[in-house]
């Protein structure tokens, strides 16, 4: 679960790049439209990697015992 920001920025890039090369822009355009999106994009998957690497670890021998017990 832990790649869930790197997998959402990979479909954003995704859509940005075929958006951008079906030709409705001119290239400046492109620029103006890219160069925020990729800021934005770097500053999402920062905090979200951020948050992510905050969030304690699972502590999967408690859930384990459990289940041995039943």
């Amino acid at each position: 679960m832990r790649t869930a920001p790197v997998s959402l920025l990979g479909h954003f890039l995704f859509l940005l790049q075929k958006h951008l090369s079906s030709g409705l822009l001119s290239s400046t355009e492109q620029l103006l439209f890219l160069v925020p999106s990729l800021i934005l994009s770097s500053l999402f998957i920062h905090f979200s990697l951020h948050i992510f690497n905050c969030l304690p670890e699972v502590d999967n021998t408690a859930i384990i015992k459990m289940q041995r017990r039943k």
